[in-house]
């Protein structure tokens, strides 16, 4: 298997084969939460578990911006990934950012960060999702300039 950072999904988290998302990671993979850096082993989710536990069925609408490619390094932003069930209805979205490189001539994810935002209400077909508490603080603050 070949891994482009071109196409950080071809290794994609929507299949249930573990061992094909593994394909495309140098371990050990760095995961960059809030306010830390934690080494991982083994990938933080196992695709089939989440599809079971959740319901998920596919992701739609991702955004894939590579940002840089160097010789033995590449950027690459994810924006907009909305997963939902089979029915089409949205369970969460999800951006991140990842670092890849070039191993044995294929390209390696080792670092990546994300965010998800949880749809959190299903209330008369419309979904409400909670900002992080960032957001709202952002939201509330005054204009500048408007009294």
């Amino acid at each position: 298997m070949i891994c482009r950072p071109q196409l950080p999904l071809s290794c994609s988290v929507a299949e249930s084969d573990i061992d094909t998302l593994n394909d495309c990671i140098k371990y050990p993979l760095a995961y960059i939460g809030a306010g830390n850096v934690t080494l991982l082993d083994k990938f933080p989710i196992n695709p089939a578990e989440m599809q079971a536990s959740k319901g998920w069925d596919r992701s739609e609408g991702i955004e894939i911006d590579v940002v840089a490619i160097g010789e033995t390094k590449a950027h690459i932003l994810m924006r907009n990934a909305r997963r939902v069930r089979k029915d089409g209805s949205l369970i969460e979205e999800a951006t991140g950012f990842y670092a890849y490189t070039k191993q044995d001539g294929e390209w390696k994810m080792f670092a990546f960060s994300d965010i998800t935002f949880q749809i959190e209400n299903d209330v008369g077909g419309f979904s409400f999702q909670l900002l992080p508490p960032i957001c709202i603080q952002t939201l509330l603050l005054p204009s500048p300039g408007l009294g």
